[in-house]
């Protein structure tokens, strides 16, 4: 009886296994998105996990997006943001607990994601995240000669311990480090020409001015006698 018995218990043990199996595939490869893409020639093309795909494909987590040197794409995330490829990107993308997530090996990318959402990236020398997944964090990441060039265009973001704030950029160079790409017009600062310019005709009135007080007090004005 007790054989029987344990011979039972093994086997519905069995069946809740294989029916929990496809429902922890799904789970490992769930749908995140809507690629679409655009071709620069009829030779472009983009791949999703090795296969050739059309615009429109849905993407499941994870999935290796490549972008030929013709073509580029979006990715559309519902309620998460979208991730932009350049062409000639290489990006082994992961959607794990609510963050945009994976290995970026080359090309160039843009992702932009809603709040709540965060960022987590892996470079060929180092790593990108967001501090603060609360707001919206728009950045653009490239490659170059297997170093990481990293701008934030909104938001914030760190390359490693670097914190790169919306209109910097950190760029690939020995000491890492972080320059502003904002112009005037973005950024609220004055052009030190136009405050040059400004100075110049300030000081060219002061002169005029002192000009005219001059030929004044040299011929003073005499009222005439009656």
């Amino acid at each position: 009886m007790k054989t029987s018995a344990h011979r039972f218990i093994a086997f519905c043990l069995v069946i809740a296994i294989l029916a929990l199996l496809p429902k922890a595939a799904a789970a490992q490869n769930r749908l995140v998105g809507e690629l679409v893409i655009t071709t620069l020639s009829p030779e472009g093309f983009v791949t999703v996990n090795g296969e050739r795909a059309a615009s429109g494909r849905s993407v499941t987590s994870p999935s290796d997006i490549l972008t030929s040197p013709q073509a580029t794409a979006k990715l559309l995330l519902p309620q998460t943001g979208s991730v932009s490829f350049a062409p000639g990107s290489k990006f082994n993308l992961s959607f794990v607990n609510s963050s945009i997530a994976g290995d970026f090996l080359a090309g160039e990318i843009t992702v932009e994601t809603a709040p709540n959402t965060a960022i987590n990236l892996f470079t060929p020398d180092g790593t990108i995240t967001t501090p603060n997944r609360s707001q919206v964090n728009i950045i653009k990441v490239s490659i170059e000669n297997g170093k990481t060039r990293l701008t934030t265009i909104k938001g914030e973001a760190m390359f490693n311990i670097v914190l790169v704030s919306a209109g910097q950029t950190y760029t690939p160079t020995t000491s890492g480090g972080v320059t502003s790409t904002s112009d005037a017009a973005t950024t609220g600062s004055v052009n030190p020409l136009l405050i040059l310019g400004v100075l110049g005709a300030v000081a060219g009135a002061v002169v005029i001015a002192l000009a005219v007080s001059s030929n004044n007090n040299d011929n003073p004005v005499v009222s005439p006698t009656s």
